[in-house]
């Protein structure tokens, strides 16, 4: 079938970059390696859904959250699991490591400045709540931030020391 190149994120200080490549049916995703000397293209991550490859960070509606935490560790967000998440790849061992897990989506993430960590928003908590947390890249740890019931739209100042919050409270029946 035919295919999109939605997406080529070039390493830090290194030729080569990750590609995201899409099936036009939105059934197959791939993220490839690109190498910018020979223009070869090797296969790092393959995702299969018979309905659709979609969600948060993830849809062709969304764009694909991809980046580089250093020249040999790139992220990306996956439904592999069934769940919007987090995932870190490393070139060095081929390995793919889940940084968030769970029954919730990653509804958004954006990595420091220090690469030392990911903003995150979730609906951990409740399926039709979102928080904003803080996760510590090196083991996986979440700090929450916002406490506020409902919707908490987070957004974080160019330094990271200050946060704008739109919270939209929502009424939950009690069960």
């Amino acid at each position: 079938g035919k295919v999109n190149f939605n997406n080529i994120t070039w390493a830090p200080s290194a030729a080569y970059a990750i590609v995201d490549i899409r099936s036009n049916d939105n059934k197959d995703r791939w993220l490839a390696l690109l190498s910018g000397k020979s223009a070869q293209l090797t296969i790092l991550d393959h995702q299969h859904d018979s309905a659709w490859i979609g969600g948060p960070g993830i849809g062709w509606f969304s764009g694909g959250n991809i980046g580089w935490i250093n020249d040999r560790q790139f992220w990306f967000q996956s439904e592999k699991t069934g769940y919007a998440h987090i995932y870190l790849y490393s070139l060095s061992d081929s390995v793919t490591t889940a940084l968030t897990t769970g029954e919730y989506e990653v509804q958004s993430a954006q990595l420091s400045t220090d690469k030392k960590y990911f903003y995150i928003s979730t609906n951990e908590v409740h399926p039709g709540e979102q928080q904003f947390y803080r996760l510590t890249i090196n083991n996986k740890k979440k700090e929450r931030i916002t406490n506020m019931t409902g919707a908490n739209q987070v957004a974080l100042s160019p330094d990271e020391k200050k946060l704008a919050i739109r919270n939209a409270l929502r009424y939950f029946p009690k069960q």
